[in-house]
């Protein structure tokens, strides 16, 4: 486990995103120190307000993809880029709109 890479003040709330499976270990890896693609982040955001879903899909985050796309939380991306901290911004708030619209 990679774990004890991760800046030691957040590895209990790492621990427990994971737990949640709001964020996923690959092979009990958590890769603190990897950037995020749109589709990791996208996938986050969507485990945090909907849950889990279908991941038996190629690739594994195109319904991830197609719930923020039907809730106009994105428009085109290329999910396999990294995201910006202002494009992450960008998407929080299109989410924290969205669930005020409900």
């Amino acid at each position: 486990r990679d774990i004890n890479k991760a800046d030691r003040s957040l590895v209990d709330n790492i621990t427990q995103a994971c737990r949640l499976w709001i964020f996923k270990w690959s092979q009990w890896n958590y890769m603190p120190k990897n950037k995020l693609t749109h589709a990791e982040s996208i996938a986050v955001l969507i485990r945090i307000i909907v849950w889990m879903q279908d991941e038996s899909t190629q690739p594994r985050f195109t319904n991830y993809i197609q719930i923020a796309l039907e809730r106009k939380l994105i428009d085109t991306i290329n999910p396999l880029h990294n995201i910006t901290r202002w494009e992450a911004a960008v998407l929080l708030y299109k989410a924290y709109m969205y669930g005020n619209k409900q």
